[in-house]
């Protein structure tokens, strides 16, 4: 067996529900719905069905019936789950508290922003992936009224400092998670260069973020990054910032201004 038979109910419904859309959706969504079944739920239809098209929710439903796949009360985050082929993300929600736990996770880099200013960015690699600004002190910052930050498509990207305090979530390490989008597109390497050049003062689209720029101090902060091989890259963010949720009272990291 390549995958899990073991889940929690909110992951069997979900993966319920997936296998559902994709009774209802064109070939390629349904390769894209079953890869989601691989790398976030490690369910392989294989493992219970020699023909995957003709696998469905409710030939799921009767292998639940059958206890061939087992449902277990207390609810497991996929983050909590090794998948060793896979170099997406795997992480659970108390490494996202320090360091070294990223570190723990596979996270590389831990570069400042100062370094990263100069030009140091050889070691970032031209692949999908995510990548994390933090702050590695847990005192309240000083916040500017006007920050480093540029003018995109002419838009401010100053905000009053009474919101800087507002979105500020104490004790964090993390102030920002970001993601190089389309896997045909998006690589780290370019997407933490259009962040530093945002934060420099250049007109480039990285308006998310923009918070860390009226942080005193911002050169100090370190970014991070973790490759994302095989998925998109947005259902890591997200997954990754509802991770930090669950840990920090329903707030999200401190310059993101969505899930």
């Amino acid at each position: 067996m390549k995958g899990r038979a073991i889940f929690s109910p909110a992951e069997a419904n979900a993966v319920g529900t997936i296998l559902r859309k994709i009774r209802s959706t064109d070939r390629s969504n349904q390769k894209k719905l079953r890869r989601t079944l691989r790398s976030r739920y490690r369910f392989y239809i294989s493992d219970f069905h020699a023909n995957p098209r003709g696998f469905s929710e409710a030939d799921f439903d009767a292998l639940l019936e059958k206890g061939t796949i087992n449902v277990q009360q207390k609810a497991v985050s996929p983050f909590l789950h090794q998948v060793p082929e896979r170099r997406g993300l795997v992480i659970d929600s108390d490494s996202l508290t320090s360091i070294a736990g990223l570190q723990s996770r596979g996270f590389d880099g831990f570069v400042t922003v100062a370094n990263l200013r100069r030009g140091n960015r050889d070691n970032i690699p031209a692949v999908p992936g995510v990548y994390l600004v933090l702050r590695d002190c847990t005192s309240r910052p000083e916040f500017l009224d006007v920050g480093t930050g540029g003018r995109f498509k002419n838009k401010d990207p100053n905000v009053p400092v009474s919101k800087l305090k507002d979105e500020w979530v104490e004790g964090a390490v993390i102030v920002y998670v970001g993601q190089t989008g389309s896997r045909s597109k998006g690589t780290l390497k370019k997407r933490t260069g259009e962040l530093i050049r945002f934060g420099q003062g250049s007109h480039v689209g990285h308006r998310g973020g923009r918070l860390i720029w009226q942080l005193r101090g911002a050169d100090r902060l370190l970014v991070c990054w973790k490759e994302v091989a095989d998925d998109d890259p947005r259902e890591f963010e997200k997954e990754l910032i509802a991770a930090f949720k669950s840990v920090h009272g329903d707030r999200r990291p401190f310059a993101n201004l969505r899930d």
